[in-house]
């Protein structure tokens, strides 16, 4: 947490009420450099929509900064573009993070889910829906690259960083009735209400589709954590019978004496729990059926720098 943050007070300035505001006549006025705003004191609404989108743009600022590094690992990047050329076509990749790190790498054609139209990229949900031949990048839960083309309209442009997305206040809301707030990336607050507007909605579909029909999914940094994910993958367990599933983490710790002498390859039938994260072992066991399950999985435990680098992928 403490990355978010330029100075070591800024989270005071947020939270800290009696810093922030003053009362004046009947309403309350900020006085953070951040949260330049008034608000009628019963607007927890609005008062919680500038929150959000501080903590947005601070991450943005930080995707930003890898983003822009990504060509200075020349030797990784190529051994990232053979592990994608080796995978038999088309190639469909699926991301929770913001960026576009594969299509950036990657250097054949990738088909992110817009076309360009009048020189601007909108989201071509036809394409999205019926496109089973395309090497794709979605991104599920957002982009660092999304812009809002008012009034619901998500439009890309692939080389900039969005940080004002919106500049209205949201009309959306949730079976709740709280309000949708508008982002380009989806973190936290109304996370599942919504995944299900588009363009994400759209992506997952693909995404649940393409699991049911795949024979193997590669599956690298993600920790089982988020249930709809989950839910396509599990399915596609229980019923796509032929499926294998690769799963490349980082869980080398500190205890591991000699980690050339170590496994890198590990099962979860019967696994040593010294090899694998306690909370990834916890969270993956949603995606299991039953025992067949446990021979359809295999995890690369020693990251995907040195999955890439000592081609892992070809001794699969």
């Amino acid at each position: 947490m403490p990355a978010f943050f330029e100075q070591k007070d800024d989270l005071w300035e947020i939270l800290w009420f009696d810093r922030i505001y003053e009362k004046h006549k009947k309403m309350w006025c900020s006085h953070n450099q951040h949260l330049n705003f008034y608000s009628f004191w019963g607007d927890y609404d609005d008062f919680f929509e500038n929150i959000f989108k501080y903590f947005v743009k601070k991450i943005i600022h930080l995707v930003e900064g890898y983003s822009k590094s990504i060509n200075q690992k020349t030797e990784l990047n190529n051994r990232l573009n053979e592990f994608l050329v080796s995978i038999t076509n088309p190639l469909r990749c699926y991301t929770t993070n913001y960026d576009r790190l594969i299509p950036t790498v990657y250097k054949g054609e990738m088909f992110e889910g817009f076309s360009k139209i009048d020189e601007t990229f909108k989201f071509d949900l036809k394409r999205v829906i019926e496109d089973n031949t395309s090497n794709i990048y979605y991104n599920l839960h957002g982009s660092v690259h999304y812009d809002l083309e008012w009034p619901n309209t998500i439009k890309y442009s692939p080389y900039n960083f969005i940080y004002e997305f919106s500049s209205r206040t949201s009309y959306q809301r949730d079976q709740d009735k709280k309000k949708l707030i508008d982002s380009n990336i989806i973190t936290g607050f109304n996370k599942p209400a919504r995944i299900l507007t588009n363009p994400y909605s759209q992506f997952y579909l693909r995404f649940y589709q393409d699991c049911l029909t795949v024979n193997k999914i590669f599956i690298v940094g993600y920790s089982f954590s988020d249930n709809h994910i989950n839910s396509a993958i599990k399915t596609a367990l229980s019923s796509n019978k032929n499926l294998k599933i690769v799963c490349v983490d980082y869980m080398v710790y500190d205890e591991d004496i000699n980690m050339e002498a170590e496994n890198d390859w590990i099962t979860l039938n019967g696994i040593n729990r010294n090899f694998l994260d306690d909370t990834f072992e916890i969270n993956i066991h949603n995606v299991i059926n039953d025992k067949e399950d446990y021979a359809k999985i295999s995890i690369y435990r020693k990251g995907f720098q040195r999955f890439l680098e000592s081609y892992q992928w070809t001794k699969i």
